[in-house]
């Protein structure tokens, strides 16, 4: 993977698709975190400080600044390259690794895909198994401007990222990815201008965000991400 391919893959899938979440857990560190709404909050990874306050973590704009030893922040590739010891560059290559991500977008999902019970508050014709894609406790805090600026910004947390087998089976993995992306930063696809302006109205009131997309097969899919934010799941129409 040449150069300019990972700087492809570093601006299109990993800053919008690998959450810091997702490397906190790969590190096994997790756990060490107290969860806010849109934040994270703990004892530095990288300095392997004990202040339970002194890192945090901005999981809608999946940044982080360590207030300690480090005096210091970043994206998700700054905060890998820190963690091994590498150069940014070799950063984006680790995760491609790690997540199973391609230059031409993930040839799976970055988490193994495990079946779970759907959110209570899913329809109960898609209550028949979910299959977890992606684990995202979410979290936020007003962090320093850290992010690389030429990444478009995310507009919410996803939450937990589930998806019916149904959709799974049908749509492909970059398809799925891909539309994630969008609808993290606010490109709510083929809805109609009411539904478009209803999703504009649920960002700052805190309802519910449902987004609609076509696979390059040309299915329609949806994306719903729920009003506390808490989880998005991928579905078709006929799942809800």
């Amino acid at each position: 993977m040449n150069e300019q391919k990972l700087r492809s893959l570093e601006i299109s899938t990993i800053n919008t698709v690998v959450t810091l979440s997702q490397v906190l857990q790969h590190y096994g560190v997790f756990d060490r975190f107290t969860h806010g709404w849109d934040s994270l909050v703990g004892p530095c990874p990288i300095h392997k400080g004990i202040d339970q306050t002194q890192f945090r973590i901005s999981i809608s704009k999946n940044c982080w600044y360590c207030f300690g030893d480090c005096q210091g922040g970043g994206n998700i590739i700054d905060f890998v390259a820190k963690m091994e010891g590498i150069k940014p560059i070799e950063a984006v290559s680790r995760m491609a690794e790690w997540f199973g991500l391609k230059s031409d977008g993930p040839s799976k999902p970055p988490l193994n895909i495990e079946t779970k019970t759907a959110p209570a508050s899913a329809s109960s014709s898609a209550l028949d198994g979910f299959s977890e894609a992606i684990g995202a406790s979410t979290a936020s805090i007003t962090a320093p401007a850290i992010c690389d600026s030429s990444v478009p910004q995310t507009k919410f947390p996803l939450g937990r990222i589930v998806a019916t087998p149904h959709a799974l089976s049908v749509i492909q993995n970059g398809d799925i990815l891909r539309a994630l992306q969008r609808h993290h930063i606010g490109d709510w696809g083929d809805v109609c201008e009411e539904d478009r302006q209803a999703n504009d109205y649920a960002l700052v009131e805190g309802t519910r965000l449902l987004s609609s997309y076509r696979s390059v097969g040309g299915t329609k899919f949806w994306i719903i991400t729920e009003w506390d934010r808490s989880v998005t799941t991928i579905l078709l129409p006929e799942d809800y």
